[in-house]
């Protein structure tokens, strides 16, 4: 059985990202910046002697989110950047390297507007958050194997309206409880929605196919802010109670993005329609 690294243990990806895995023939350890029980330390995987036990690194961890990033300038120049130094050089130091995944983010990209992005287009990152990944991608390139992943919106991830994650779930359970959802400018932002699901499988092509290079993974299935909110007020059957705000300069408004060189390299598809997805979220649940 292979076995792949972690990083991100605590975080919204990595528990379900490795559960999926170990059902498919990878046996997954889990990797945090505080150890504890099942999860060991994320400085560790900076040795090449602990990079040795594992086939494979998915560099899931990040420290910040794009609010926090404009919140917390610099906050990834003193966490993510010195561990991205640490991991590339450490990997470049192992007499058979393991193939080390980036989950970047396809908000480097800027705004597409019309443009369909692919891997080729230029990167203009709105921010702060998106300007730090792109900034990892570079540092971790010094590394033999490198599988970069620009990834779109995720979504299904789990939580609910108790423990939200993402503005899909803040939607279901704002229309069923009657809160107020605040919405950045007038709802037009246009973003591709990828299902948790998809992103899954399309990992685990990656690391048995040993994957390297730069990808999109994406659904290829664009929705504006407006759009996933009348998916949800209908499924729901209740409105949504909005409160407007002017928009941030850093988010995307605009975000098409194309994952044709991964389905060629790896044969991976997104197969789930984020519309039929949404509603089906709505239902499982209701009260």
């Amino acid at each position: 059985m292979k076995r792949v690294a972690i990083t991100g243990a605590r975080g919204r990806l990595a528990p379900g990202v490795a559960a999926f895995l170990g059902d498919h023939g990878w046996s997954a350890a889990l990797f945090s910046r505080t150890a504890s029980h099942g999860i060991r330390e994320i400085s560790s995987l900076a040795s090449p002697a602990v990079l040795g036990e594992f086939d494979a690194v998915l560099h899931l961890g990040w420290s910040s989110v794009p609010l926090l990033s404009e919140e917390s300038p610099g906050i990834e120049e003193r966490e993510d950047f010195p561990f991205a130094r640490a991991l590339a050089a450490a990997v470049a130091s192992c007499g058979n390297p393991p193939l080390l995944v980036f989950a970047s983010s396809a908000a480097v990209y800027g705004n597409t507007g019309e443009v369909v992005a692919d891997e080729q287009a230029p990167c203009s990152p709105l921010g702060r958050y998106a300007a730090a990944k792109l900034e990892a991608e570079q540092i971790l390139s010094s590394a033999p194997r490198v599988c970069t992943l620009r990834i779109t919106n995720v979504f299904g991830i789990g939580g609910g309206a108790t423990r939200p994650q993402g503005i899909i779930p803040r939607l279901i359970g704002a229309c069923r409880t009657g809160a107020e959802v605040t919405i950045w400018g007038e709802g037009n932002a246009m973003k591709d929605y990828l299902s948790v699901a998809d992103l899954h499988e399309g990992i685990l092509r990656i690391l048995d196919a040993e994957v390297t290079g730069i990808f999109n993974v994406a659904s290829g299935h664009v929705l504006s802010v407006n759009e996933l909110i009348a998916l949800v007020e209908t499924a729901v059957g209740s409105p949504l109670l909005r409160v407007a705000a002017p928009p941030f300069r850093w988010d995307v408004r605009c975000s098409r993005i194309s994952a044709a060189a991964l389905q060629q390299r790896s044969g991976w598809a997104a197969r789930i329609d984020p519309a039929q997805a949404i509603r089906q979220m709505a239902r499982d649940t209701a009260t």
